[in-house]
């Protein structure tokens, strides 16, 4: 399944120093429409850093400690929204996944890399969808600060 970009934007914030790439895409047939999320804790630069992300569902906050485990800059998610009944609805969110970010041009605002993740169905919990072989090549995107 390909798809065709729809957003792509990097979003820096100074004061808590980190900053995350969201960019989304709609598929060939216009009913699946993946988003994609990664973050770094430094908000230096107009680029992501060329290494791997873990990628997998929020963290749950544990209000047993001081530190708020939702909040994992470090890493990324992903989710599939599926059309239905002309309305787009959240179904599946990746549990675990590795995005690779081969190449990120800070002048060129280009960004290349490759995923692969096992979705979950967010009613059930159950896998249903592997992506084994996802790609992204130079795509474009815009700073936001």
């Amino acid at each position: 399944m390909s798809f065709t970009v729809q957003t792509s934007h990097l979003l820096r914030s100074v004061p808590t120093s980190e900053k995350r790439l969201d960019f989304s895409g709609i598929s060939s047939d216009g009913n699946t429409m993946l988003i994609v999320t990664l973050g770094e804790s430094t908000s230096s630069g107009n680029a992501m850093s060329v290494k791997s992300y873990n990628i997998r569902q929020f963290n749950e906050d544990n209000p047993g400690t001081v530190l708020d485990e939702s909040e994992d800059s470090e890493d990324g998610f992903i989710t599939l929204q599926k059309k239905v009944n002309g309305v787009w609805e959240l179904l599946l969110s990746a549990s675990n996944g590795t995005m690779v970010v081969t190449s990120c041009n800070e002048s060129s605002k280009t960004i290349s890399g490759t995923f692969e993740v096992t979705m979950k169905d967010l009613g059930t919990g159950a896998v249903t969808q592997t992506i084994t072989a996802g790609k992204f090549t130079n795509l474009t995107y815009t700073v936001l600060n």
